[in-house]
């Protein structure tokens, strides 16, 4: 399964990395060290739009979110059946087509002013590309609409 999010940065090893890097993906296989009795960490896979803001955009892929789901500071683009469509034109779909009203896109223009994003521009006939596409822009001046396809479908 995969999932948008915006997601805090935090600092591991003197490396920036998003939060949801350190949380255990509770549905992969547990593996251990060559010890055969310490376990290793089995983060969410990802692929992130990351800058020297305090937070990032990150598509996860996962088995179980649980553990993502319990942190309140990791907030989902989208939510549950938007992610239904398992089509690889799904990020092509516009919010009136997934079936969105005004109401749910008022609430997706909170979470991104949260982030310091107006949502200005952005309609019922936007697409979900061109949302991730406009928050973005704000880590990354030089993000092409079309890098937000190549990720989806990889």
């Amino acid at each position: 399964m995969k999932r948008w999010v915006i997601c805090p940065v935090v600092t591991v090893d003197g490396s920036r990395m998003p939060k949801l890097s350190i949380i255990t993906d509770s549905g992969r296989p547990l593996a251990f060290e060559e010890d055969g009795i310490t376990p290793i960490l089995r983060p969410f896979l990802h692929s992130s739009i990351i800058s020297s803001e305090a937070w990032c955009v990150s598509l996860v892929k996962g088995v179980d979110f649980t553990n993502l789901d319990k942190d309140p500071e990791i907030v989902p683009l989208f939510e549950g059946d938007d992610y239904a469509d398992t089509d690889r034109r799904f990020i092509e779909k516009t919010l009136n087509e997934r079936g969105w009203d005004t109401g749910k896109l008022d609430e997706l223009k909170t979470k991104l002013s949260v982030k310091g994003e107006d949502g200005a521009g952005l309609t019922l006939t936007s697409s979900y590309k061109e949302v991730i596409h406009k928050l973005g822009l704000n880590l990354w001046s030089g993000l092409e609409l079309s890098s937000i396809h190549h990720i989806w479908t990889r």
